[in-house]
């Protein structure tokens, strides 16, 4: 883990000596400069610094104890309870997300990581039904209509799909709380 992060993790946290520490550590400097243009978005500050120190995704999502408390832990390499009971009856049936890190794998439920998967996977079938449209070229053919009306309007759901999946993750970010509709879209393929 990186000693500088975790020792302001572990001090009273200023805002602008994380948006130092982040500039310095994120290789995205684009992304930097969105992050750190606004003290609002303290908290996307301290959950991108806690990437960046190496600290699981998925202790991140579950996170229910102090910084100092989830620190220690990790240096200790203790087992942490990733899903407390009873607090995610709502996605409880969503599918496990395996990560793989040092060796040892984590299986838990993670609803946002595996909307993360399913919109890249997502956009990645948009991106391949406009190469389609593309290769079907401009002809005005009764064939190639029909063909490019099928693609059109399966893209229309898939794009419609995509849009609200990224809506309600982006929501998770902003009000902490997974909506029950994230469930049942990631449900469906």
């Amino acid at each position: 883990m990186n000693k500088e992060i975790t020792n302001w993790l572990l001090s009273e946290m200023d805002f602008f000596s994380g948006c130092a520490l982040f500039a310095k550590y994120c290789k995205n400097k684009i992304f930097v400069r969105s992050i750190i243009s606004n003290p609002k978005n303290f908290n996307k500050l301290e959950y991108e610094l806690k990437k960046l120190a190496g600290i699981p995704l998925s202790l991140l999502f579950t996170q229910n104890c102090s910084n100092k408390e989830l620190i220690q832990s990790i240096e200790k390499k203790e087992k942490i309870k990733i899903v407390p009971k009873g607090k995610t009856s709502k996605v409880a049936k969503v599918p496990k997300v395996v990560i793989n890190q040092n060796k040892e794998q984590h299986t838990y439920y993670d609803p946002i990581a595996l909307a993360k998967i399913r919109i890249k996977d997502l956009y990645v079938k948009i991106d391949k039904m406009h190469s389609q449209l593309y290769d079907l070229g401009e002809s005005n053919a009764p064939d190639i209509i029909a063909k490019r009306l099928e693609i059109l309007e399966k893209r229309k759901k898939i794009i419609k799909k995509y849009d609200e999946l990224y809506q309600l993750k982006e929501a998770y970010f902003n009000t902490g709380k997974i909506d029950p509709k994230m469930k049942e879209l990631l449900k469906t393929k």
